[in-house]
């Protein structure tokens, strides 16, 4: 935030009067905002897009608001056109207030989005495990539907009808010969068919 305290310092004759005081006020005002533009407003470098111009002087603040260029464009206009705000040692920190309010704002509101995007994240990740949870229900409900038929009712679910006291296939891969694979009986009969 540009706050650029380096006011014109013209004398300005309290008994000149009020359009003579307007019209020395005029154009250095109006060269030193292009200044303030130009020098002191680079979004590039991080600066926002704004400045104030302090003005030491409420009288000469109150001038700077009452006058107008010779368009007739009153100058806080053309300040503010230029994204300067003239400001003065009263108006200063309601400024600053106002300004810090906003970044606050737009703190949160970029906290929002973060917050929301982690939310989406979320939202997926729920999806995704009820897709993989729906997936497995065929896979757990298996068991019951085998428990459930008539030979093997007598047992409890999840349970062998005898228990298994020798490995399956004893010494069973020793007597084959490797790099071949036999075929069980069953399927040598189905190719023949």
């Amino acid at each position: 935030m540009a706050i650029d305290s380096k006011f014109l310092s013209m004398p300005i004759a309290e008994s000149a009067p009020t359009a003579t005081k307007r019209a020395r006020l005029r154009d250095p005002v109006k060269g030193h905002a292009d200044a303030i533009t130009k020098n002191n407003i680079v979004p590039e470098e991080g600066t926002l897009d704004v400045a104030l111009m302090f003005v030491p002087s409420e009288t000469v603040y109150y001038e700077l608001l009452q006058t107008s260029d010779n368009k007739g464009q009153p100058l806080d206009a053309y300040c503010r056109d230029k994204h300067v705000i003239a400001v003065s040692p009263n108006t200063l920190y309601a400024h600053l207030c106002v300004i810090a309010m906003g970044l606050r704002g737009m703190q949160m509101e970029e906290n929002a989005k973060r917050l929301l995007e982690s939310l989406s994240g979320m939202e997926k990740q729920r999806k995704i495990r009820g897709q993989v949870r729906n997936s497995g229900h065929p896979f757990e409900e298996t068991p019951s539907k085998a428990t459930a038929s008539p030979t093997n009712s007598s047992r409890e679910p999840g349970t062998l009808s005898k228990p298994c006291s020798a490995p399956v296939f004893p010494n069973f891969l020793s007597r084959i010969p490797p790099g071949t694979l036999p075929l069980p009986p069953e399927a040598s009969i189905k190719k023949s068919a």
